[in-house]
C-alpha cells in the first residue's frame, strides 16, 4: 500500500486515514481559507479502494448552497480541533450530523441538478459534434489550396484576480477573418484581415502599440489588440492550420466566417 506525505513543521510527516473512514453520514464538512468558506455534508460513504488505501475512505458530499457534488478523500480531511492557522484545508465539524431525511432529501435535489446538467452538456456536445461535421463538409469545398494558416479574432475577458496575482483572460468565440498562404506573423496583414468583421475593424489603423510581440516564455506570441495583454479586448492573430483545423471546423460549421464571398 503507498504511504501518501505532506510536509509539517518538522519537515515530511505520512497523512494517515486512521479514524476517519467511518464518518456519519450526514457530517458537516469545511473548507476554510477562501474567505468565504464552503460547507459539504456527507451524503454517502463509497468505501476505501483496495489499490489506494493510503487514501481512506471515500466520501460523496453535496454543497447545501448549491447542491453541486463532490468527493473527498479520509487522507485530506482533519478535525477541526486540529486546525492551527488559517491554511487552506478541509475539517470535519463537531456539530451533529444532519438527519437521515434530510440528508436524502439533499442528495435527491443534488442528484437533479447533476443529470441536467449532464444533459445540458450532451446536447451542447451534440451541438458542438453537427457544427464540426457541417464545418467539415463546407472547408472541404471553400479551404483555397494554398492555405497554411488562418487569421481569427475574437474577444478576450479580463478575468485576473489581483487578491490572488491570478492573472488570465477568458476568450470568446473565434471569427474567421482570412485565409494566409504562409504561418509569418505580419501586422500589416492582420491588420487587412481585421477589416473583415465589425468588432475588429478598429484594429485596422490602430496605433502601433495594438502590435503585440510575445513570443517568449509565457507570451501570447504576435497579435492585434488595443488594450493590455489581460485586458477585455478584441484580438486579432494568425494559426496556423497545421493545429487549428479542428477548431476551424467549428467556427465555420456555427457561421463564424466573415471571409467576403467573391
Amino acid at each position: 500500500m503507498g504511504k501518501l506525505y505532506r510536509l509539517g513543521s518538522g519537515g515530511m510527516e505520512e497523512i494517515k486515514p486512521d479514524g476517519k473512514n467511518d464518518l456519519a453520514i450526514g457530517t458537516r464538512l469545511w473548507l476554510s481559507g477562501y474567505g468565504d468558506s464552503t460547507n459539504y455534508i456527507i451524503v454517502k460513504n463509497m468505501g476505501v479502494n483496495e489499490k489506494f488505501q493510503g487514501y481512506g475512505a471515500r466520501y460523496l458530499c453535496v454543497n447545501p448552497e448549491t447542491l453541486e457534488q463532490s468527493s473527498h478523500d479520509a487522507y485530506e480531511i482533519d478535525p477541526i480541533s486540529t486546525k492551527k492557522d488559517g491554511r487552506i484545508h478541509l475539517y470535519i465539524m463537531e456539530d451533529e450530523p444532519r438527519d437521515a431525511e434530510d440528508v436524502a432529501e439533499l442528495f435527491k435535489q443534488s442528484e437533479a441538478l447533476r443529470k441536467r446538467k449532464a444533459e445540458t452538456q450532451r446536447l451542447a456536445t451534440e451541438r458542438v459534434n453537427e457544427a464540426i461535421e457541417k464545418g467539415r463538409v463546407i472547408i472541404a469545398a471553400k479551404k483555397p489550396a494554398w492555405a497554411k494558416a488562418v487569421i481569427v479574432g475574437f474577444k478576450e475577458i479580463d478575468d485576473c484576480d489581483m487578491m490572488t496575482d491570478y492573472f488570465n483572460t477568458k476568450s470568446g468565440p473565434a471569427h474567421l477573418l482570412a485565409w494566409s498562404k504562409h504561418t509569418k506573423d505580419i501586422f500589416s496583414e492582420m491588420r487587412k484581415a481585421a477589416a473583415n468583421h465589425p468588432e475588429t475593424e478598429h484594429l485596422v489603423n490602430a496605433p502601433k502599440e495594438a502590435e503585440h510581440r510575445e513570443k517568449y516564455s509565457m507570451g501570447a506570441g504576435y497579435y492585434l489588440k488595443a488594450a493590455r495583454t489581460y485586458s477585455t479586448g478584441w484580438k486579432v492573430k494568425k494559426m496556423p492550420l497545421s493545429y487549428y483545423e479542428d477548431q476551424l471546423y467549428q467556427i465555420v460549421g456555427e457561421g463564424r466566417c466573415c471571409i467576403p464571398e467573391k
